[in-house]
C-alpha cells in the first residue's frame, strides 16, 4: 500500500501520517545551552509544549527535549 508523502526541499521526506501526529515549527529564538538557533526548522510532538500569546502572535514554548528532529 503506497503511503501520501510530503518531500521538502531538501530532500527529506515526511509521511503524511507521522504529520498528524508531529508538527514543523520554526525557532524564533533559543536558550543559550542548546544546539538550535533562530530560523531552524523542528519537528515536535503534537501535543508537547506549552501555546502562548503576545499580542496577536501566538507561540509553542518547547524544551530542547520535545524536539523530536531538526530539518536543515
Amino acid at each position: 500500500m503506497a503511503h501520501e508523502a510530503e518531500q521538502h526541499q531538501n530532500g527529506i521526506i515526511i509521511p503524511r501520517e507521522f504529520t498528524d501526529r508531529a508538527h514543523i515549527m520554526t525557532v524564533v529564538d533559543a536558550g543559550q545551552s542548546t544546539q538550535l538557533k533562530s530560523g531552524d526548522r523542528v519537528i515536535i510532538a503534537k501535543y508537547s509544549g506549552t501555546d502562548v500569546t503576545l499580542g496577536t502572535n501566538k507561540y509553542t514554548l518547547v524544551t530542547e527535549y520535545d524536539v523530536l528532529g531538526v530539518i536543515s
